[in-house]
């Protein structure tokens, strides 16, 4: 009988994990009526392995990102005094290859073509957290995966070219708006 109740309760937590109830929500409703949100960058520290992606590029990318935003009307200040919120990244993977892993999700066919062409491939995996500047609570807090694949990405431009993509990934994900259902 304990061996039904925890099968029961690990597929109804896998249930919720892959609906997206237990992802962090947005702190888009949090900031959209705000005229002006002032956010300091933390520089990212880099906890890989690896210790190829340059955490000054991350840093330059997410601030550039937040001051692209434009639903959002977001401010970057050099240091927390004066902020509304604080973003701390930590980098816990990066990995490079030039054979793009095949993708099986997409079907038979699309799966065949995808192993036919021949591109290079990145991955950057970081953990992202918000806080309120003035109380420190954590808002939101999210480990984090950015791919990107193309024939120009090589060993020495995939860091720059893979901190960007971050950027828009958390950007999109922090501070996203809701996707309205069809």
């Amino acid at each position: 009988m304990k061996n039904i109740k925890t099968a029961a309760l690990l597929t109804g937590l896998l249930f919720l994990a892959n609906t997206g109830f237990c992802q962090p929500q947005s702190l888009y409703p949090l900031f959209e009526k705000k005229s002006l949100v002032r956010v300091a960058v933390a520089l990212p520290t880099d906890v890989s392995e690896q210790k190829s992606v340059n955490a000054g590029d991350v840093k330059k990318e997410l601030e550039s990102a937040l001051a692209a935003r434009k639903s959002i009307r977001f401010q970057t200040l050099p240091s927390p005094e004066g902020a509304d919120l604080t973003i701390d990244v930590q980098i816990t993977e990066y990995y490079w290859t030039d054979h793009d892993p095949i993708d099986m999700l997409v079907g038979v066919g699309a799966a065949a073509m995808d192993a036919a062409m021949v591109e290079n491939y990145a991955r950057l995996q970081a953990v992202f957290t918000v806080r309120d500047a003035k109380t420190q609570k954590t808002l939101w807090n999210d480990k984090l995966m950015a791919t990107i694949t193309g024939g120009t990405l090589t060993k020495e431009n995939g860091p720059a070219m893979i901190a960007k993509e971050m950027a828009q990934v958390f950007i999109r994900n922090c501070f996203g708006k809701k996707q309205r259902s069809r």
